[in-house]
């Protein structure tokens, strides 16, 4: 099954992959996500505001934690996404942005437009990804969550971009330890933007 998440909300396409993921049948289905990358489009100045703060269904821990809270967060170019997450977690932060490797706009207007954050926190919390390599962003993703549940609950909130929510969404059904995954979203006030295709399509295989 191909499954062209480019235009689909993070809600839509989580219930795509839990619903695969439960399937009686799940062993014979073979899926594969695509992404087709847009040409930069500079961040918005009116940025809508957080409606929807909660876990996506079937990515989280019904139970009380019993360990401190480790936030992951994926950082996009709206920075009202992340504002605050630290606080109502009470979490110990870690971020994820992408690298300079595709397109070095995109980097650097989140390291402009997230300054305040990247400055406060340790540097070896602070993690580039190649968004093109998901092969690759998936081993630090995966390395960084084996780390550690070992001391701590994990909290990923994928503010962007969307390879990187569902590589979080793959690291969640694949460790029966708990690897939450949170939505941040306006909902429906999400101000739309038009968007155009570069031609570069990231494609990941998920087998069950």
């Amino acid at each position: 099954v191909y499954i062209d998440y480019s235009s689909m909300t993070r809600n839509w396409y989580s219930y795509l992959l839990y619903g695969f993921f439960n399937s009686i049948n799940k062993e014979r289905i073979k899926l594969f996500f695509g992404y087709s990358h847009a040409e930069f489009v500079a961040s918005d100045e009116n940025h809508t505001l957080n409606r929807i703060v909660s876990p996506l269904f079937g990515y989280c821990d019904l139970c009380l934690p019993s360990k401190p809270t480790a936030l992951v967060i994926g950082l996009g170019n709206e920075p009202n996404r992340i504002y605050g997450l630290k606080e109502y977690f009470d979490a110990v932060p870690y971020l994820f942005y992408s690298d300079k490797s595709y397109n070095e706009k995109y980097s650097e207007e989140i390291e402009l437009l997230h300054s305040d954050i990247l400055h406060e926190i340790n540097s070896n919390h602070v993690f580039k990804f190649p968004i093109h390599d998901l092969v690759y962003t998936s081993y630090l993703l995966e390395n960084l969550c084996l780390r550690l549940l070992r001391d701590y609950r994990i909290v990923i909130a994928p503010c962007g971009p969307k390879p990187f929510g569902l590589l979080a969404m793959i690291a969640s059904l694949n460790h029966e330890d708990p690897i939450e995954v949170w939505r941040i979203s306006p909902g429906s006030k999400i101000n739309k933007v038009d968007r155009k295709p570069t031609g570069l399509i990231s494609v990941i295989e998920v087998t069950f």
